[in-house]
């Protein structure tokens, strides 16, 4: 960033209460007022601080600068932090996608066992009530073929 500088000649500005007559060329730091020769000789400021102008703007110069200063690292800072914020949030979403990504693939391999597994068992049923029917049906048989050759039947227990 380019730094600017500003030339400013300073003049005092004419004095309000004695009809811009004289030049505030003094400055009150108990009043906080800039004041001309005649503000200078009232009773009110006989015991103030008073400085000359062009050293109270000296004064400002030098805490505007302080200030600035330190706006200037503040904005720096918070800049800085704005980045890592940034990167903070890009990485947390990467991680959340990837997470995402993650635990779809363990959702399909999970459903995709259930589907196996329930076919599996699917087939075992059918197996066992196909045996089932199978060993029903002889035992029918035989049973026909004992009740008509009339041999008798003792069922045991």
């Amino acid at each position: 960033m380019e730094q600017k500088s500003l030339t400013v000649t300073l003049q005092p500005p004419p004095c309000q209460r004695h009809n811009m007559r004289e030049y505030c060329k003094y400055f009150c730091k108990e009043c906080n007022e800039l004041m001309c020769p005649n503000c200078l000789r009232a009773e009110q400021h006989r015991y103030h601080q008073i400085i000359e102008y062009r050293e109270y703007f000296q004064e400002q110069k030098q805490i505007t600068e302080k200030q600035f200063r330190k706006a200037k690292n503040l904005l720096s800072s918070i800049k800085e932090l704005q980045k890592s914020i940034s990167r903070s949030k890009k990485e947390h979403q990467q991680k959340c996608d990837k997470d995402d990504g993650e635990v779809e693939i363990f959702h399909r391999k999970v459903r995709t066992d259930f589907d196996e597994w329930y076919k599996r068992k699917i087939m075992e049923l059918q197996d066992t009530k196909r045996v089932q029917v199978q060993a029903i049906g002889r035992a029918r048989d035989e049973m026909k073929q004992l009740a008509c050759s009339g041999d008798s039947i003792n069922i045991v227990e």
